[in-house]
């Protein structure tokens, strides 16, 4: 490929630059994390149509580190400062499917899920560090395997 085609579109993430985003495997949704303590902005990016901010889900302290969304209906984020992995549905901000504070060592810089969600990987220094997980309704809370 020798040029991008199409114009440039800027999309802001919650506050401060971007530090890290993901792509949803259809291509139809644009995730961005925040450098700061602010929130990570989910974009619909589908088609032809404008993007458009689908929500805010909560960010961490110290910023966001790395994003991976987990199937179609959750994304996952590690917090570069407070060494958090979460696992947030897109159902609407608020919904927290998992929140997991250990055994997470510091500096973790890599993060993957699985196609269906079903498995969650961070890497940092150490190695890594893969959970099985079911991913439930908001309603009820998640759990590792």
């Amino acid at each position: 490929m020798d040029s991008l085609d199409g114009a440039t579109t800027y999309l802001p993430a919650g506050t401060g630059e971007v530090s890290t985003s993901a792509a949803s495997t259809d291509g139809a949704k644009l995730a961005l994390g925040s450098g700061s303590n602010g929130p990570t902005c989910v974009w619909t990016i589908a088609g032809n149509q404008e993007p458009s901010l689908l929500l805010k889900l909560p960010g961490h302290e110290g910023g966001t580190q790395a994003l991976a969304f987990c199937g179609m209906s959750a994304l996952a984020s590690i917090g570069a400062s407070d060494c958090l992995l979460l696992v947030q549905s897109l159902g609407g901000p608020g919904s927290m499917l998992i929140s997991l504070s250990a055994p997470l060592p510091s500096m973790q810089l890599t993060l993957a899920c699985s196609l269906g969600g079903e498995e969650i990987s961070v890497g940092g220094p150490d190695g890594l560090l893969s959970w099985r997980v079911e991913l439930k309704p908001a309603a009820q809370s998640g759990s590792f395997h």
